[in-house]
């Protein structure tokens, strides 16, 4: 049962991924209306998913892949079935990230 939750889990994040590099195509042509963007990071509460989260706060600004702009992180929604103390004391320190618990294929 556990292999079938990792692989929806990779499922979903490259699905997540996907969205966000079609979001980053329209933010590019659309920048000069942009102010900063939200990004969502599945399974913020595993192992690569915390560091993304941590990194993302870190640098403060998002660039696409092969694109030379950088856009302002104004708000980092980190999503998980769980959140652990780890992943709650990053919202506790930055204005800018929500916390939703719960899983995807909730209605």
């Amino acid at each position: 049962m556990s292999n079938l939750k990792v692989g929806g889990g990779l499922l979903a994040t490259l699905t997540a991924v996907k969205a966000i590099k079609s979001l980053m195509h329209y933010y590019q042509d659309h920048s000069k209306k942009l102010r900063g963007i939200k990004i969502v990071v599945l399974g913020a509460n595993g192992f690569v998913g915390n560091r993304v989260a941590q990194s993302l706060l870190e640098k403060k600004t998002y660039s696409a892949p092969g694109s030379e702009k950088e856009y302002e992180i104004r708000e980092l929604l980190l999503f998980d079935l769980v959140l652990s103390e780890t992943t709650q004391g990053l919202a506790k320190n930055d204005v800018r990230v929500t916390l939703i618990e719960g899983d995807i294929t909730d209605n």
